[in-house]
């Protein structure tokens, strides 16, 4: 079933390193350790933004893309929320 035709619009958000509970859970390590500290510092580096994304960031996105005014024509988005990683080296 095609849901455009239905007026569903279908989008996502795709972030980078993104400052969560997530690597720390699954690693089994505190955000107050040097590990968690040393995987943050080498994020950042590697993103051209120089920093790493926090959950304010993929918030604005989806709320944008959830936005029926601002984004109404918009659908089979993928939105990279990941300070640019996906595009490095790409110029």
């Amino acid at each position: 079933m095609e849901l455009a035709s239905k007026g569903v619009r279908v989008n996502s958000c795709n972030p980078g390193f993104v400052d969560t509970d997530f690597y720390t859970i699954a690693r089994g390590i505190g955000t107050d350790t040097e590990e968690y500290n040393e995987i943050v510092e080498q994020n950042k580096r590697k993103h051209p933004l120089q920093r790493i994304g926090y959950p304010d960031d993929c918030v604005s996105a989806i709320s944008f893309l959830a936005n029926e005014e601002g984004a109404k024509f918009i659908t089979g988005v993928l939105l990279r929320v990941d300070g640019g990683i996906s595009t490095k080296g790409a110029f």
